[in-house]
């Protein structure tokens, strides 16, 4: 009830503190005017992108609920795999692809080692600007951070998903 209740706010706060026009305007990042405080623009730009990742969420769910999709039987015949798709989705930019990861571990469509490879090589939303100011040390980044996430992943998976210690 909290978690639909902040939802609800979130998005009513950022739908009430703009004026919208037109389509361009109800889909493109707030203007900012250079006299705001500080913790405004902050809010603005949190609401903005609380409401997208709510509603992408909303629109996932239903989907699954709607056409009755089991995703734990979906993803059960590909376990070797898993690790290395948390990993891979963990290279897209933003934090929608990793709440959608760890959604899939809370409901346990996918498995513990797959969650840490997303956790260990996701750049969230710092990669949208390093790509923009640096972008092969953008990349090389991402490649740093995909070996060692990997590495954990696998070694998850064997050592405690596949020939448990005990």
């Amino acid at each position: 009830m909290l978690g639909a209740a902040s939802a609800v706010i979130a998005i009513t706060l950022w739908a009430v503190t703009r004026e919208v026009v037109d389509y361009e305007s109800a889909v493109s990042e707030d203007p900012k005017c250079g006299s705001a405080h500080l913790f405004q623009r902050v809010a603005q730009d949190t609401n903005f992108v609380t409401a997208w990742v709510i509603a992408a969420f909303l629109v996932f769910e239903l989907i699954v609920h709607f056409f009755s999709i089991d995703l734990k039987s979906a993803f059960s015949g590909w376990a070797p795999l898993m690790p290395l798709m948390g990993v891979l989705v963990g290279l897209l930019p933003g934090c929608g692809p990793q709440i959608l990861v760890t959604s899939l571990y809370v409901s346990g469509a996918v498995p513990m080692s797959a969650q840490v490879g997303n956790a260990i090589s996701n750049d969230g939303d710092a990669l949208f600007p390093a790509i923009a100011l640096a972008p092969k040390a953008a990349m090389m980044a991402t490649v740093y951070s995909t070996i060692p996430a990997l590495i954990a992943a696998y070694g998850y998976y064997f050592l405690v998903e596949v020939f448990p210690v005990g």
